[in-house]
């Protein structure tokens, strides 16, 4: 609809200018080049977006805890009437009704053409009727009754219709007709295709008079029939209402030059539109923002650590306020002092942790600026230190799920800084603009890894470890990652390798212990595969709907985990240095964890995504309320959604401003919810 109304606009803008500028002079062929431009640039212009580069600081959903124990009611959710629905039906009915004439007119004017005797004349076909239709042409057919006219009327008509003909004239009426069908409801456009006919005739007025023995006589001809009986809309016809204006045109003196500079009037009024409505606001870290980036190091869900140096400005500094405090923690800063070089010298710092406790660090260096400290929060502790987490441990990067291109091209360059080299192959978004699959490979002293991943859903945040000493990489998931530490040193974890060398005794075997001691299926297939010169290997583990089935090559060594005290299974391979790769975790008594991206600029059509998608998976969604400003941002919403363990229903509604960025879906323990990281917004809830 957004997209209709823009083409709309464009053909309004197209003809103030003719009409204002250009009707009254005599560039009759310009005149025809402009008004197909307006047609065309009316379909393509609204499809040119251009990006407003807004600088801001990135945040990160991961860093956020949501409150889940506030007590709610329940709500009955009902149906309302949807006023989109209403107009895209009168749309695509109108759509059908002037199609439908469109398409009677084309049969009944091939009806005609058929139906008379035809004759050539060099690349003209000449139709002759018996009926009172006016003389006109199509393409390359020219209609015309022999009876009611004298032969030099006739030929001063025919002279006429053929500059239609050679001029190929018929197509602009087509294209004209065929906008519109799909304009219909703008009146615009039914005022421009009638002025684009008219400017047609004046080029072949002009074209025709010049090779008429007497121009007098022709403009008689003009005025001897006025009123024709009957006109086709897709013709080219010989007498029109417009017979007044089409002689004064003849009379007019041709026009100056100088005036064909007012064809440069369009061009201000196609930046203002594109300018006003074709612009999409684009976040991209600015320089000083990248700096405070590369900073705030999120190694692990829930750990957050933050850089304070000699560089940060004061705009910086109110920067970390802003982010801090969506987390949970005040900072807060006095006795900033700083030299001639604008570094900091001296500042006192100050984090209070929302949930209890604080920390104080005052930096100080009489001699110079102030060497950096870092604060930062796991789920235990937090506290500052003057070394980064990132320096105490080997090499590590993330990639998060919500990363931009621009963002992507800042993790290459700062990794090629390091001495890295990485190389994005593959990567696809969902309508969040959240990366759904990547392929990448990373490089260092001549060693090369690579990481692919694909899911319906965005992906987890991807932790790229280097080890310097053993010169390898390790790519998993971090939440896989963190998951290892935690079973380290756990004594009654059931493992199973399988590989060539793994025999089907062996495997029978813990099967059998896992049926028996704690009633889990387990079950292995290996096939041939048409598509690798390897065998595949497919393997599933859990109860019933709840089993997780794994596909991987029987040349690689699949490490399976059963945790009985979790219930959890987790798998992974092994590559040649035996380090864990593509690691996955199953929770395998509930439905499995799901998220989806509801943010301010996904479409109707995106959220109906949402819907079947999790219908799928049990979950039942309804996206209710939703508002939109003008640039089409979502302004408010009441999302309602259930399962059969519980039900939530919540909205939010930010005053005209747009929403924040907001998950639904379902955690570990099967139970949906629907939450925002962003606490600084108004929102009425009621969950179950």
């Amino acid at each position: 609809m957004e997209y209709l109304l823009k083409a709309s606009a464009i053909i309004a803008i197209f003809y103030a200018c003719y009409k204002s500028f250009l009707q009254r002079d005599t560039f009759f062929q310009s005149n025809r080049g402009f008004l197909i431009i307006g047609l065309s640039s009316a379909f393509l212009v609204p499809l040119i977006i251009i990006p407003v580069y807004i600088e801001h600081t990135p945040v990160l959903l991961d860093n956020f805890v949501f409150d889940t124990s506030i007590p709610v009611t329940q709500q009955i959710v009902e149906e309302s009437i949807n006023l989109i629905d209403i107009i895209t039906y009168l749309y695509f009915a109108g759509i059908a009704f002037f199609l439908g004439r469109f398409l009677f007119q084309l049969s009944s004017l091939i009806v005609l053409l058929l139906k008379y005797k035809r004759t050539r004349e060099e690349e003209f076909i000449l139709v002759k009727t018996n009926s009172t239709t006016t003389p006109f042409s199509f393409f390359k057919w020219i209609v015309y009754n022999p009876e009611l006219f004298t032969q030099t009327e006739l030929h001063q008509i025919l002279i006429h219709e053929k500059v239609h003909v050679r001029q190929y004239h018929s197509i602009d009426i087509l294209l004209s007709q065929l906008a519109s069908i799909v304009l219909w409801f703008n009146p615009f456009i039914w005022l421009y295709s009638k002025d684009l006919k008219q400017n047609l005739e004046f080029i072949a007025d002009n074209e025709a008079q010049k090779k008429v023995d007497c121009k007098k006589s022709y403009q008689n001809i003009l005025l001897k029939t006025c009123m024709p009986t009957h006109q086709l809309a897709l013709t080219n016809n010989f007498y029109n209402s417009l017979i007044k204006k089409r002689i004064v045109m003849l009379h007019k003196s041709k026009s100056k030059s100088i005036n064909l500079l007012k064809y440069l009037f369009i061009f201000p009024a196609l930046s203002w539109f594109l300018m006003s409505f074709n612009t999409k606001e684009v976040f991209v870290s600015k320089d000083e923002n990248i700096l405070f980036k590369e900073n705030k190091q999120e190694l692990t869900n829930n750990t957050i650590e933050i850089k304070i140096h000699k560089d940060l400005s004061k705009k910086a500094l109110k920067e970390i306020e802003s982010i801090l405090i969506m987390d949970g923690i005040i900072f807060t800063y006095t006795s900033l002092e700083r030299n001639d070089k604008n570094e900091i010298t001296y500042i006192k710092t100050k984090f209070e942790v929302q949930n209890g406790g604080h920390c104080t660090f005052n930096a100080i260096n009489n001699n110079g600026p102030i060497q950096p400290f870092y604060f930062y929060k796991t789920k235990e502790k937090f506290g500052v230190r003057a070394h980064s987490r990132e320096n105490q441990e080997s090499n590590k990067f993330v990639i998060y799920n919500n990363f931009s291109d621009y963002q992507l091209e800042n993790f290459k360059n700062k990794l090629s800084l390091k001495g890295f080299k990485f190389n994005l192959k593959e990567i696809s978004r969902d309508d969040g603009n959240f990366i759904t699959s990547i392929y990448f490979t990373v490089t260092k002293n001549g060693i090369e890894d690579s990481y692919r991943m694909i899911s319906p859903h965005p992906l987890k945040t991807i932790l790229i470890q280097y080890n310097k000493e053993k010169n390898h990489f390790n790519i998993n998931t971090a939440d896989f990652v963190e998951y290892l530490k935690t079973i380290e040193n756990e004594a009654n974890l059931i493992k199973i390798f399988i590989n060539p060398r793994t025999t089907l005794e062996s495997l029978t075997e813990q099967q059998k212990l896992l049926k028996e001691k704690y009633d889990i299926d387990f079950t292995f297939k290996i096939f041939e595969s048409e598509r690798s010169e390897s065998n595949l290997m497919t393997f599933s583990i859990g109860k019933g709907k709840n089993s997780r089935k794994i596909t991987t090559s029987s040349n690689n060594t699949q490490v399976i985990i059963y945790d009985p005290k979790t219930n959890a299974a987790a798998s992974y391979s092994l590559d040649e240095n035996s380090t864990p790769k593509y690691g996955r975790i199953y929770h395998l008594y509930d439905s499995g964890a799901y998220s989806y991206i509801v943010n301010k600029d996904i479409s109707d059509s995106g959220l109906n995504r949402w819907v079947k998608e999790m219908q799928e998976k049990g979950i039942t969604v309804k996206f209710e309320d939703v508002e939109r400003n003008e640039k089409g941002e979502i302004t408010k919403i009441k999302i309602t959604i259930e399962n059969k363990i519980n039900k939530v229903s919540e909205t939010w509604e930010t005053g005209g401003q747009p929403i924040p960025q907001i998950s639904v879906g379902n955690d570990n323990s099967g139970q949906v919810f629907a939450r925002t990281s962003n606490l600084l917004y108004q929102k009425k809830a009621s969950k179950d």
